[in-house]
């Protein structure tokens, strides 16, 4: 049941979250965030061949465009063994980054926010060099979210 002013103590969705691939791979009948620590395993290098943006410990590579320097990177793609399903990506060369960016800490949405946000509903955020960029839809550009 909602609350007056829009703001409430609790998460009502969740997701699991893991860093291995693996448990996830053929259970494909939900959704789930993987933080990605850009090491090399196999598993993750099959996950990773799935995403537009391309990350690596140095930078990302999206539409061909390299882009070097810290980043954190959510991407959300379609759960490869299920189309309905999907999964949220979080990649980061600089862990650091996880406190300063805004889409990793809890957002509160107030309860008159409705309509369009440059951050909302979006296939990919970027914070990079101190500013927030996004890709509305995979195949369009990289653009800062304002």
């Amino acid at each position: 049941m909602p609350r007056s002013n829009g703001y409430r103590q609790a998460i009502d969705v969740q997701y699991p979250i893991s860093q291995d691939w693996d448990i996830y791979r053929k259970d494909g009948r939900r959704n789930f965030i993987i933080l990605d620590d850009l090491t090399d395993t196999d598993t993750l290098q099959d996950l990773r061949s799935h995403f537009p943006v391309q990350a690596d410990r140095t930078g990302f590579t999206y539409l061909g465009k390299r882009y070097e320097g810290e980043y954190c990177l959510l991407q959300i793609i379609p759960h490869p063994d299920n189309q309905n399903n999907f999964i949220l990506s979080v990649s980061c060369n600089d862990s650091t980054l996880l406190r300063k960016c805004l889409f990793t800490r809890k957002v509160i949405i107030p309860c008159y926010a409705n309509g369009y946000h440059p951050y909302w509903n979006n296939e990919a955020l970027v914070f990079y060099q101190g500013k927030y960029f996004r890709i509305y839809e995979f195949g369009m550009e990289l653009e800062e979210a304002r």
